[in-house]
């Protein structure tokens, strides 16, 4: 058996112990919400918690997900992304959350994954026995069994590598952890570590993982569950933060931000730890280079 279908076995029968946040911001309708919905889905209403602002609007327009999730208000001055994300943290250190997982709203499906061979070679797929609690519970228990701060799962459609297969569950193993995380809320406390405001930091998830790396605190991939989504949606969220910009313009300006504001450096001068990639027709990419990182935790001053 993948190690995977070994944890199934083990955590099928147990209930799952902590919470699934939602970031939101004028999107009620959304991809979560319409998973949710359908045969399947078994996670307890009061696991999923959506985030949104305390404002009239926001409140009227997600009246209608109560009925499948619980509602934390926070405040109306919030900014963006980066910020209820922050306080989705802090809520989590206020009720003392070992864990808890963070999920884009465009988020509609998760799975654990299992073997599989096609043309006499392995690969790794979703495992048909796989519902969203048992893949929330093996992601749970590898996240504390390897003493992670934040661990992050891929999407779906690269989970056929075969290099996978019982791929090592260890610090700086590659990949970015963004549209799905699990977060350990009081180890970020205890090393003041948190998300923050994208106007004050740039984009979120590369900064808390500079916040991270710069601590040579634990944070890795793992290959044992997956994610998909659907596409960028043109209503909501970041659009509604920016309007009047198209998404690329809206992904430059806040990697632009990144750069600046949190190292300090002119949009694409060099920096050791991270370069930029351009890619056609696309906004650029913020790539961690690894190998640098993993120098400096093995050799701490």
């Amino acid at each position: 058996m993948y190690r995977a279908e070994k944890l199934y076995e083990k955590f099928k029968d147990q209930p799952l112990k902590y919470p699934i946040c939602v970031p939101s911001y004028s999107r009620p309708n959304n991809a979560l919400i319409e998973w949710v919905k359908k045969p399947g889905w078994n996670i307890p209403k009061n696991k999923l918690v959506f985030f949104i602002r305390n404002t009239p609007e926001q409140r009227e327009m997600y009246k209608p997900i109560q009925k499948y999730a619980r509602i934390v208000l926070i405040p109306a001055s919030t900014k963006d992304l980066g910020e209820t994300r922050m306080h989705i943290v802090n809520w989590g250190i206020k009720h003392h959350h070992e864990v808890l997982f963070m999920l884009d709203d465009r988020v509609n499906g998760i799975w654990w994954l299992n073997k599989v061979v096609r043309n006499g070679k392995l690969y790794l797929d979703v495992d048909t026995q796989s519902t969203p609690a048992d893949a929330f519970k093996i992601w749970a228990h590898q996240h504390r069994k390897n003493k992670m701060l934040l661990t992050g799962i891929g999407n779906k459609g690269f989970h056929w590598m075969p290099e996978l297969i019982n791929a090592p569950i260890e610090p700086l193993n590659g990949g970015f952890p963004g549209v799905a995380v699990a977060v350990s809320p009081m180890e970020f406390a205890k090393h003041g570590v948190n998300y923050a405001p994208i106007s004050e930091r740039g984009v979120e998830d590369v900064n808390i993982i500079y916040q991270l790396l710069i601590r040579r605190l634990p944070f890795c991939m793992l290959h044992d569950v997956c994610y998909n989504q659907t596409k960028p949606c043109t209503t909501g969220g970041d659009s509604a933060v920016h309007p009047g910009m198209t998404r690329n313009e809206r992904l430059t300006l806040i990697k632009q931000g990144f750069w600046e504001k949190t190292l300090g450096l002119p949009w694409g001068t060099p920096h050791p730890g991270f370069r930029i990639v351009q890619r056609k027709n696309e906004s650029n990419i913020i790539l961690v280079n690894y190998p640098y990182w993993r120098y400096l935790y093995d050799n701490p001053e």
